[in-house]
């Protein structure tokens, strides 16, 4: 008998070092808006959805017409920029996702990030049909810290909650993990440690991260 288990990757901050490129879309939408250069502190590494960064990071105060076309223009200087300079991968997740391809241990990313976003980091990364699933953030209601991505990416892999372990590098998607019921390993490739302070464990990056120590956090239902 063998527990079954499956690992569910955030993508900005876990897969993806992508802050900074948030950050300059974010200023050059605010450029072309004619609003002032935003002063949030985490613009790209909040865990939240475009939108809700507009009203509860910018307080822009726009027309609901409104934020569906800068949403959209804001993701679209993101994807320039990805196709123009491509994207650097956080240290050592390239090994850990072929040592899971290899193990044949399913997993998935679930990310409040717009599914166009993940394609264009996984073009960029040579990473096209690796994940089992992907759960953009226009796939839920209700993003982070609502557990409903996480809850939705384990059902496309066929797992219960218990038998996922999520990768998070941001307060909100930690917080969306526990309340899915899932382990959740904090990335620290944008926030302190303090931060982060509800996960199960932490690491630096993938380098930190031992596939065997997370198989037996475990506790997943039992298959012959």
């Amino acid at each position: 008998m063998s527990v079954k288990i499956g690992f569910i990757f955030d993508w900005d901050g876990v897969v993806v070092h992508s802050n900074d490129l948030h950050e300059r879309t974010w200023f050059r939408l605010a450029e072309e808006e004619g609003k002032p250069r935003p002063t949030a502190t985490n613009l790209g590494n909040c865990g939240m959805k475009t939108d809700a960064v507009l009203t509860r990071l910018l307080k822009w105060e726009i027309s609901p017409s409104d934020m569906d076309r800068l949403s959209f223009r804001k993701e679209e200087l993101f994807r320039k920029l990805v196709a123009e300079q491509g994207i650097e991968s956080i240290v050592g997740v390239m090994e850990f996702l072929r040592l899971l391809k290899k193990r044949n241990i399913p997993h998935a990313v679930g990310s409040s990030a717009p599914r166009l976003n993940i394609d264009a980091g996984m073009k960029a990364l040579k990473l096209e049909n690796n994940f089992q699933a992907i759960v953009a953030g226009e796939d839920v209601i209700h993003g982070k810290p609502a557990p409903d991505i996480f809850l939705k990416a384990a059902a496309s892999m066929g797992l219960k909650p218990e038998q996922c372990i999520v990768f998070e590098d941001a307060p909100a998607g930690v917080e969306a993990a526990r309340a899915a019921g899932m382990k959740v390993v904090g990335i620290l490739s944008t926030h302190e440690a303090a931060a982060l302070a509800k996960a199960t464990g932490l690491a630096r990056d993938f380098t930190e991260v031992q596939l065997e120590e997370l198989l037996s956090w475990s506790t997943g239902v039992m298959e012959c």
